[in-house]
């Protein structure tokens, strides 16, 4: 395949890739370094993720792994946290605002 038959294909099929984005974004494949941004952590602490199993990863060759952009959601869905308040921060919480408006 000479040069402008592959950047036919190139093109043809970054074309596809675009059309079909909306409708499913799980087949979105991530580079580590993206990943990486996304959490905010380093690349090392990725690929402990993937080595621990916290992390599902799609490897394309011995030195290549890619992630699915709706298993990054899942993994942050999974690990975000609220709290509930409970009596005593309320009550806390109530203290420290009688104290402010005091001062003002």
């Amino acid at each position: 395949m000479d040069n402008s038959q592959e950047r036919k294909y190139k093109i043809k099929w970054n074309i596809k890739r675009n059309e079909s984005e909306g409708a499913e974004n799980s087949l979105r494949l991530l580079k580590i370094s993206e990943v990486s941004k996304i959490l905010g952590i380093s690349k090392r602490t990725v690929y402990n993720y993937v080595k621990e199993g916290k992390l599902p990863c799609v490897k394309l060759s011995n030195r290549t792994l890619r992630f699915r952009e709706t298993d990054l959601m899942k993994l942050i869905s999974e690990k975000t946290i609220t709290y509930e308040p409970s009596e005593k921060t309320d009550l806390i919480a109530k203290r420290v605002l009688e104290k402010i408006l005091k001062r003002g």
